[in-house]
């Protein structure tokens, strides 16, 4: 490469540098080139969360990266409505490889979308005859050796919201001047979306209706966030819901000891743009106070898992600490109004179960079993637990008959 030691000039919140990299011919496997940004010799700026950035080199092929836009009559979103006309999903992909050959498969999509478009990049539906409802827009992009699966949920209306001259999203424009368009791709409607035209919000997303000032859930830098589907349905641009949300819509019960009345809220949210296989932070913070014995549960396609790598702080009400903060704690603490959870792709809390560089992740905090929410409830139990001390103890009742 030919990248040395220097300086950057950051024009408002943007800075950039050149680098080329040539083949030294040389058969050695991954590279990594780091880069460090520090201070100026002034002590006029300060340096952010992360300082460090490596630029990793393959030399070996690399999975196409494929994100998915909608648009209905010429406007970004992802609320579609049914008397509208057609509406176009467009894949964009990105293969640093350039002499790969992809191919497009948009066999995963819901069967109720009918594709009406010849194009292998598009994918055209007509919801004129679809129930209002969330669907979901599913590709494959193939190099002939590596995989990359995406999709995009799409919630359908059967009329267009009305929309009035309130600013619901408190940024200054009126909700009929923005509209209920998506530009940024990220599920909440623009006249309730306070991020919208933000530098550098997209790793950060609202978890109540139209609050940009508190209550916001945020990953690292350079990645983005998302509402899930199950946020999209309800419609309200947020990323919290009720956990029997989930309970109802994937026909789930709680593990066993945990009471729907003693589990607190829900998020449904994606976290895209990483590498595949890799980790990161997404900070929540909660409306109440965490209660004792908490953990945070996360509803795969049909089973709850502990999200193990759990931190918490104090924080204040709606406020917490940016990711990789200091004042996080191991463990999830009575009292502390902010969690930060450790989330890696493709690992068993990640609801798409797929190394794909996003990650689903929709659960909330619970209390812990008990052995007062066991005394109150001895037999709900439920799932193969439940047969489990059921049989246990009648091999026991038959183990004293015979003595």
């Amino acid at each position: 490469h030919d990248l040395v030691a220097g300086t950057i000039s950051i024009i408002d919140t943007t800075g950039s540098i050149d680098v080329s990299f040539s083949d030294d011919g040389i058969v050695e496997g991954n590279e990594t080139l780091q880069l460090t940004l520090g201070s100026d010799k002034y002590g006029r700026t300060i340096p952010g969360l992360y300082t460090q950035l490596d630029i990793v080199i393959h030399e070996d092929n690399v999975a196409p990266v494929a994100t998915l836009a909608a648009s209905q009559n010429g406007r970004p979103t992802r609320i579609v409505i049914a008397d509208q006309g057609p509406v176009t999903v467009t894949a964009i992909v990105d293969d640093v490889n350039p002499a790969d050959s992809l191919s497009n498969d948009w066999t995963g999509t819901d069967a109720e979308l009918v594709d009406s478009d010849a194009s292998d990049n598009t994918f055209t539906f007509d919801p004129a005859l679809l129930a209002a409802g969330t669907y979901t827009v599913a590709l494959a992009v193939s190099d002939g050796t590596l995989t990359d699966h995406t999709s995009l949920a799409l919630n359908v209306l059967a009329e267009a919201p009305v929309l009035s001259s309130e600013n619901s999203d408190a940024h200054g424009l009126t909700d009929d001047v923005e509209g209920f368009g998506d530009v940024n791709n990220d599920g909440v409607p623009d006249y309730l979306d306070a991020s919208t035209f933000a530098m550098n919000m997209a790793r950060i997303i609202q978890a109540r209706p139209g609050i940009s000032d508190q209550f916001l859930l945020e990953t690292e830098p350079g990645l983005t966030l998302q509402l899930g589907a199950t946020s999209l349905a309800q419609g309200n641009g947020a990323a919290t819901l009720d956990i029997q949300s989930l309970i109802d819509t994937f026909n789930v019960s709680l593990p066993a000891g945990i009471r729907t009345d003693a589990a607190t809220e829900a998020h449904d949210i994606i976290i895209d743009g990483l590498y595949p296989g890799a980790s990161t932070v997404v900070i929540m913070p909660q409306s109440s106070p965490l209660p004792a014995s908490a953990r945070f549960l996360a509803l795969t396609s049909s089973d709850w898992v502990t999200v193990a790598a759990a931190q918490s702080a104090p924080g204040a009400p709606g406020y917490c600490p940016s990711p990789g903060s200091a004042e996080f704690h191991s463990g999830l603490n009575q009292g502390d109004n902010c969690i930060s959870l450790t989330i890696t792709d493709g690992a068993d809390h990640d609801a798409d179960g797929k190394r794909n560089g996003r990650i689903l992740l929709r659960g909330g905090v619970v209390n812990g079993a008990t052995a007062e929410a066991v005394a109150e409830h001895p037999f709900d139990f439920g799932g193969s637990l439940g047969m489990a001390l059921l049989t246990g103890l009648a091999a026991l009742g038959l183990r004293r008959r015979n003595n």
